[in-house]
């Protein structure tokens, strides 16, 4: 039974100054005595959303049974996290109520800390965090759902190239390179064409600072062309390479303005598509849109996990919270392993076996699988097949143990809503465009499961293996 006296909206003034806090005026029974002494008398159920950048922990895993973590008042307060939101007692009317609040990425830690596993960011989290903070959160990651765009911003990004011979592993890098303004606005217009909404700018991507403008010059020493940034530039500049210096070449200038281009900058600029932080981001971006705009996820970038002997990297760890009206729905954990574009198999059994070997530790947790080109291969099939049946295992309820979600570029760069965009790519997709398949979790896993993998649905195996136990029953009777 919930009995609710009274309620209301407010917004939250944090403070940042040495930790993330905040206080709001609480309810109160209006019969109620000033003061109530050391007894708590009634709660104030606090319900957190967040507008604006991804920062502040709103979705926490319910600690019903063991409130020490987390600890989100005053010490010896502590605070249920439940289906009615963040439970903080009360004793005195009239009051104010601190709040103790959490980065994402504490919050994650926390979590995990709780069920046994030490986490820590590992150097891709740290590349896709100042990714984030660029683009302004996960909003902003629609500027990278574009395989186009990607590809580009690779190229500039410059890279490492590996190759085997008798001595070992040889290594050539490769400088990152500039792109000449034309390129990007062609690319933007191309963009426009394709997906005309939301409306796309080429100072989108200059104000979040993915890319810099600047001047190319070739230098007469050594005839390495070099690129300056505006701050940089100068009547007289110093060659990259040589580091001579030379006159800038004012009356040499390239026809219609060919000397301006454009070079990625920040985290940006890490070769290897950042180290696979656009696939890990443009997944977060698909799961927090997932079923609507309601719901909250607290997310963490690449981690790297420790437990029981075992080290494992997990290119992202999210806690997603569905919508729901008047209450919240326990939380859901996902664990990301993500791959960026490449030939061959990207997806090997040494990654599936570390997804194993998490979900063993972490049973309920949903394990996405993605990769940056539209499907998977052969072999990465067979492989999937056998992981997902796995997957498939019950639990004490009768549900798949670890759900597992495989998503491609068809998914994550998704337009709007993944029916819409499972709609327009027709069969196999079309016939999973509805609510149904894409309401939860859960259904989305065994949708993708189907398309990629033409697997029969999870009730479907559910029900064959009922009929197999009763037929064996049966007999045994007999």
């Amino acid at each position: 039974m919930q009995v609710t006296a009274d309620e209301q909206q407010t917004s939250l003034e944090i403070n940042e100054e040495r930790e993330l806090t905040a206080k709001f005026e609480t309810l109160s029974p209006k019969f109620a005595a000033r003061f109530g002494g050391y007894n708590h008398r009634w709660v104030n159920a606090v319900s957190i959303s967040k507008i604006g950048a991804d920062k502040i922990a709103t979705v926490l895993p319910f600690n019903i049974f063991d409130r020490a973590w987390p600890r989100l008042a005053m010490p010896g307060n502590r605070v249920t996290a439940g289906t009615e939101g963040w439970i903080f007692s009360q004793q005195h009317r009239n009051w104010s109520q601190y709040v103790a609040l959490l980065t994402m990425e504490d919050a994650v830690i926390g979590s995990l800390k709780v069920l046994g596993i030490q986490a820590e960011l590992s150097d891709p989290g740290h590349i896709a965090k100042q990714m984030l903070d660029h683009l302004g959160g996960l909003w902003g990651t629609h500027l990278l759902a574009d395989l186009e765009t990607l590809q580009l911003l690779n190229k500039m990004a410059g890279g490492v190239r590996r190759k085997n011979d008798v001595t070992g592993t040889i290594e050539e890098t490769f400088e990152r390179r500039s792109a000449p303004v034309k390129e990007w606005i062609d690319l933007i217009a191309r963009r426009k064409e394709r997906h005309p909404f939301p409306s796309l700018k080429l100072s989108d991507f200059t104000k979040r600072n993915l890319i810099r403008l600047g001047l190319e010059t070739v230098c007469p020493h050594c005839q390495v062309t070099n690129w300056h940034s505006l701050t940089t530039v100068d009547y007289g500049v110093t060659c990259e390479r040589c580091l001579n210096p030379y006159e800038f070449p004012q009356a040499e200038l390239r026809e219609n303005n060919r000397n301006w281009y454009y070079r990625v900058v920040g985290p940006f600029s890490v070769p290897d598509y950042g180290r696979g932080s656009y696939s890990a981001l443009l997944a977060l971006r698909l799961i927090n849109n997932l079923s609507g705009s309601f719901d909250e996820i607290t997310f963490s970038t690449a981690m790297n996990l420790g437990f029981g002997g075992i080290a494992a990297e997990a290119d992202f760890i999210a806690w997603r919270r569905a919508e729901s009206h008047g209450t919240h729905n326990p939380p859901e954990l996902l664990i990301g392993e993500t791959k960026s574009l490449g030939k061959g198999d990207l997806i090997k059994p040494k990654d599936l076996a570390k997804l194993k070997a998490i979900g063993q530790k972490l049973p309920g947790a949903i394990l996405v699988i993605s990769v940056l080109r539209e499907s998977f291969t052969a072999s990465e099939k067979k492989w999937l097949q056998q992981f997902v049946k796995w997957c498939r295992r019950l639990d004490d309820h009768g549900r798949q143990t670890n759900p597992a979600i495989l998503l491609t570029a068809n998914e994550l760069f998704f337009e709007h809503m993944i029916s819409a965009t499972w709609e327009k790519l027709g069969e196999p997709f079309k016939s999973f465009a509805d609510y149904e398949h894409t309401r939860n979790l859960h259904s989305f896993a065994d949708a993708t499961q189907r398309i990629y993998l033409g697997l029969p649905s999870f009730h479907q195996c559910y029900d064959a293996e009922w009929k197999k136990r009763l037929a064996r029953k049966k007999r045994i009777v007999k």
